[in-house]
């Protein structure tokens, strides 16, 4: 039996309930894509970078704390749920003692956090304590469970709506560079009020039973196997922020913090298939089905490839033209450090495939921490050795030191259960394809002016260009994966039937 016909072969029901979760999340990761692209530009020009600097690094700091609220519950969660899911019983006895260990522990440290404001925060302390709604929040968070039973309509709905409030919010309240505070609430509020509207109908899928204490404790274990990778990734995440706020100023984070946010926004559609993947691998690894959630993987690779190369060097190549635009007047330096940062995104982007896909679908969470403890030191050595001899470059160059590092450590790893340095090398033509359009967008962007039009134009020339390259690539090399792309299918079954109409 080949790859195809194991698709082919899957359960029609299963195929559309991935394909609808999939799409679901697609949609709105662009949604998430656009809310940013709107706000950015007009929130960097109304605080300026200080005021954003400020903000960051608060936010920093409590994400810390927000972590020990979590304490790993995310990817533990929905993969307990995703295991669970065929047994109610056993599903309602799982997810209430969970959620009474998240609360046991998230009041406790929420209750530290609000000393440490009190005890330690001399400036800004406005900033410290509305930030703290956050990690509140991060205690009502029970998103993990939809995601295990793959309810992703309930949560993307739901953050839909929270993210239009928001936008709304921000323009007609911040409107002056002393607005931060307001700033502050607007974001802080709404992810609180995300999490309480998930509660709203978790008795439809989840009864909630009193469970016995050593049905509590058995969750400790796992949480704290999986917790050490959280904290060690969001160590090099957040830690460059910190660091440059003791180190340099405020300012010197803000400009990190706007370059950093451009190149998160695309590594959200990258998140959404590793979240919609995450509990169909778990699913599949467990009923032995390893050759389909290996098709998934070599699938899902190829895409994530057209798009991390296409986007990395697409923004190295215009952004002279984009920062001035984007960001507004006191934002130059963004200019030499956000192509710098842009190169990580096909780190991460491969990262985080081998990581939902692989490695913690197989269980494999020893590995899974001990290659991101590695990056989190290497990040924290990195920067205390480099930001006090070049300033903020020491930040961006060692974020993309860590991701190459992490990138490799997986690829190694998960080699033997998918094959993936074989995958990857499928995936070297794209990279070329994206090098030809980084020269070509060079090559003509001195005929174009700093303007919007002008920019789109060269976007879209690049991007054709491109498009055009990985299109042909694809239907001489690559034709099963052009075959059974959904549009290809439905292109070929209305020839059919119109074949059949015409005999």
């Amino acid at each position: 039996m080949n790859e195809t016909d194991i698709i082919e072969n899957a359960p029609k029901k299963e195929k559309n309930k991935l394909k609808s979760n999939l799409a679901y999340q697609i949609i709105y990761q662009v949604f998430s894509i656009l809310v940013p692209l709107i706000t950015t530009p007009y929130i960097s020009r109304i605080l300026g970078p200080t005021n954003i600097g400020i903000y960051s690094f608060n936010f920093s700091i409590n994400k810390y704390f927000c972590l020990f609220v979590a304490l790993g519950i995310s990817t533990y969660g929905a993969r307990l749920v995703a295991l669970k899911s065929d047994k109610q019983d056993d599903l309602n006895k799982s997810v209430s003692s969970l959620l009474i260990l998240h609360f046991i522990i998230g009041i406790i440290v929420l209750i530290i956090y609000y000393l440490y404001c009190f005890l330690f925060v001399k400036t800004d302390t406005s900033i410290a304590y509305i930030i703290g709604l956050i990690s509140i929040a991060t205690l009502f968070d029970i998103s993990w469970i939809y995601f295990g039973l793959e309810k992703f309509k309930t949560t993307i709905i739901r953050n839909f709506i929270i993210k239009v409030i928001n936008v709304l919010l921000i323009f007609l309240l911040v409107q002056k560079e002393t607005d931060l505070v307001m700033y502050t609430f607007i974001m802080s509020f709404g992810v609180l009020l995300g999490q309480g509207v998930l509660w709203i109908n978790l008795k439809k899928h989840i009864t909630f039973v009193k469970p016995q204490k050593k049905e509590i404790l058995i969750h400790i274990k796992p949480l704290l196997v999986l917790f050490i990778p959280v904290i060690a990734v969001n160590l090099y995440k957040y830690i460059d922020k910190i660091m440059l706020g003791v180190y340099l100023d405020k300012a010197s984070v803000g400009f990190y913090e706007q370059s950093e946010k451009v190149t998160d926004i695309p590594l959200t559609i990258i998140t959404a298939f590793g979240a919609v993947m995450l509990p169909r691998t778990t699913y599949l690894f467990k009923n032995n089905q390893k050759e389909l959630a290996q098709k998934y993987f070599r699938k899902t690779i190829l895409i994530v490839a057209i798009l991390v190369f296409a986007i990395a060097f697409g923004i190295t190549a215009v952004a002279p033209l984009f920062v001035p635009l984007f960001f507004g007047n006191g934002y130059e330096v963004c200019i030499d450090i956000l192509p710098i940062l842009s190169i990580s995104i096909i780190f991460a982007g491969f990262s985080n495939v081998i990581r939902t896909q692989v490695l913690i679908p197989k269980g494999k969470d020893f590995q899974y921490c001990m290659f991101l403890i590695v990056g989190a030191l290497f990040n924290f050595i990195g920067n205390l050795i480099l930001i006090p001899l070049i300033g903020l470059y020491g930040a961006v160059y060692s974020t993309l030191l860590v991701e190459f590092l992490i990138f490799i450590q997986y690829a190694i790893s998960s080699n033997k259960d998918s094959k993936s340095v074989k995958c990857l090398l499928r995936v070297i033509p794209f990279l070329i394809f994206a090098a030809l359009m980084y020269l070509l967008i060079k090559l003509i962007s001195p005929f174009f002016e700093s303007e919007w039009f002008d920019l789109f134009v060269l976007i879209m020339i690049g991007g054709s260009f491109y498009l055009f390259l990985s299109g042909v690539y694809l239907l001489i090399f690559e034709r099963d994966f052009v075959k059974n792309l959904p549009i290809i299918n439905k292109f070929n079954k209305k020839l059919k039937k119109n074949s059949k109409l015409t005999e």
